[in-house]
């Protein structure tokens, strides 16, 4: 397997080249970044082998493609990749809009190329025991699903899109938010309906809350913020059950006040989460199974981020702005 990692930014560099390196070796490995030093500084960082300013110039070298640029570039991208027959895992977010990943599933299903988004949190060991929970009907009725997260924003950005209005439609949602409303629709299915507020006032959102409410009577409560710190928490309610775990922790959960291991067969850690997720993919493309999070699910990720920014432009702004960490 060879695989095309394009974009040479903060996410390739401390996940997506060391994972390639280790799954696939060095030989089969190409990266393609514009930016000259940005490249540069890749190569001699890791001793890559092949690089280029043009992804397009390896594309019939490549059997898979990593998309680790701005989401504004996805589309075309990921477009010239299905099309020249070249499998494609794409960090988040799939797209800027619904429309656009509606696109790209009908050239999918022309191609029947495989295609899997970079939702990492689904290879978490704790989070899938917790999600099989539910499906299995052991928590009962009466779910309520809570997640707080938020903390000033600090990831190292190379080009600062995630700021830039002229580059995404949405703020803190489209970007951090995106793990954990997938992990809610992961675990409960789409909403019957939802309510949606922000702190934009026509800017790019930094705080939000949503509630959601599903067919089967269950709940869901999301705060996220990117200007103070939230109790960074998941926590799963019910009339028999009761599972709090960390955002961030891939491996041990509290049940019932209890604390667990997640039955993994290994420790997960940050080193090792995205090797996890390239073998799923590379596992994926060899046998003709499906990938751990797929383009429909990807999209319907961005549907749902869609119909919120959408709800809140149907309001009245307030007549004063929020206070910092707050919505309105």
């Amino acid at each position: 397997m060879k695989v095309l990692i394009i974009g040479g930014g903060a996410i390739s560099d401390m996940f997506h080249i060391p994972a390639s390196l280790e799954v696939v070796g060095k030989e089969s490995v190409y990266l393609a970044e514009p930016h000259v030093e940005q490249c540069q500084k890749m190569v001699k960082k890791f001793g890559l082998e092949h690089s280029g300013g043009d992804y397009k110039e390896f594309l019939s070298a490549a059997n898979m493609a990593i998309i680790a640029t701005p989401p504004h570039l996805h589309l075309e991208i990921i477009r010239d990749c299905m099309l020249a027959g070249v499998h494609v895992l794409c960090e988040k977010p799939l797209a800027l809009n619904f429309a656009e990943c509606e696109e790209l599933l009908k050239i999918q299903r022309e191609t029947n190329v495989k295609a899997a988004l970079c939702h990492t949190y689904r290879f978490f060991p704790n989070r899938r025991e917790i999600r099989e929970s539910l499906q299995s009907g052991s928590f009962g009725t009466n779910l309520h699903l809570t997640i707080e997260e938020g903390e000033p924003a600090s990831w190292e950005s190379v080009s600062g899109y995630n700021f830039r209005k002229e580059l995404v439609p949405g703020g803190v949602f489209l970007d951090a938010g995106i793990h954990s409303l997938d992990f809610i629709l992961w675990c409960l299915g789409k909403p019957r309906s939802f309510e949606y507020e922000d702190d934009s006032l026509g800017g790019l959102e930094s705080n939000l809350r949503l509630k959601m409410h599903f067919e089967n009577g269950a709940t869901a409560f999301f705060r996220l913020s990117r200007t103070c710190n939230l109790a960074n928490k998941i926590e799963v309610k019910s009339e028999l059950q009761q599972a709090e775990l960390d955002i961030f922790e891939m491996n041990g959960y509290f049940l019932n006040g209890e604390t667990k291991q997640a039955k993994a067969g290994e420790i997960y850690d940050w080193s090792t989460i995205a090797s996890i997720q390239l073998r799923d993919f590379v596992r994926a493309v060899e046998s003709g199974t499906q990938p751990m999070c797929t383009l429909e699910e990807g999209a319907a990720v961005i549907e749902l981020i869609e119909s919120c920014y959408r709800m809140k432009k149907e309001r009245d702004l307030p007549n004063k702005a929020p206070l910092p960490g707050q919505t309105f």
